[in-house]
Order: C-alpha cells, then structure tokens, then sequence
C-alpha cells in the first residue's frame, strides 16, 4: 500500500500510521514496520522511515539504524538525514555507529554532525559528552579530517572545535 503511485493514497497511510504509531505498543509497531520493510518498494520503505522520524520514540531508533546500515542510498540518505534532527540524545549511539561504519563521506559528516549536535545541545553527563567527541574525533581522524562547511570549503575538524567549545582541548576555530 504504500508503494502505491497514488500520492493521496499514500499521504492518508502515512498519516494513518502515524496515528497508530503514536497510539500503539511502540515495539509492536516498529516490529511490524520492520518485518514488512522488506515488502516495500523505495518509495514505500521512505515513507515508513519518515513515520519513525515524526513519531521520534526511542523504539523507532532501531528502525532508522538498519536503514542506515542497509546499504541502499535513499535509506541512508533518510535516516542520516532524521537522525541528525532528532530531539533527544537516544540517537546518539546510532549516530555514532553510523559516523564510524559508513563509507560514503556525505553520510558520514551528516552522521558526525547530528552526533556532535547532540553533544552541544542536550545537558548530558560531562564523561558522555567526553565519550562521543572522542567517538567523533577518531571518525573524524579516521577519514582524514571529512568535515565541510557551507559551500563545500574544509573546515577545521567538527569534533575538534567541538572539543574546544567543551573545554575538552583541541584547536581554536577561527
């Protein structure tokens, strides 16, 4: 159903799913939409992930996990791109795991940069924001420093001016 080319269709699923979603056992929702990813075209398995980045329950952290792990472009094109606006620090493992396995360097910036976001926006344990800027810096050195700015130009490394703005040492960014 949501393969379908109807765009009405389409959007009334999504909405409806929604509704479920918020209203259903979180699991037993994310055990079936991940059950029956696999029946979904692209457009449908899309739409699925754009259910689990606006109901943004823990439950659904899973979901977007074996999307960004999937191998297919568009999957990870979504849940990189969910993942980086999600509005608690839950997603920061994923975010992590993605930041360090993903080959392709857009990915793993978006990853890098939802993760360090998470870092400088949510009120976390000093030794977990210590954590995940290290996770990052090691992605980050790993790939020889992947983080662009606006406009494509190299900036110095997210993690290391993240870094600077905890107080964790690395270099001043200018």
């Amino acid at each position: 159903m949501l393969g379908t080319t109807d765009e009405t269709l389409r959007e009334v699923t999504r909405e409806s799913l929604v509704a479920a979603g918020s209203r259903l056992s979180r699991d037993h929702c994310v055990g079936r939409l991940k059950d029956g990813m696999r029946h979904l075209d692209r457009d449908g398995q899309l739409a699925a992930l754009e259910v689990a980045g606006q109901l943004k329950e823990t439950s659904w952290l899973e979901l977007l996990d074996a999307a960004g792990h999937s191998g297919t472009d568009s999957l990870v094109d979504a849940a990189t791109r969910l993942l980086g606006r999600w509005s608690s620090p839950d997603a920061a493992d994923v975010l992590a795991g993605l930041a360090r396995d993903l080959d392709e360097p857009k990915y793993q910036v978006r990853a890098l940069r939802g993760l360090l976001r998470i870092v400088r926006q949510f009120d976390l344990p000093l030794e977990r924001r210590i954590e995940l800027t290290v996770a990052a810096a090691r992605r980050d050195l790993a790939s020889g420093g992947a983080a662009i700015g606006a406009g494509g130009a190299p900036t110095l490394s997210l993690a290391s001016r993240t870094a600077y703005r905890l107080g964790l040492g690395g270099k001043r960014s200018r």
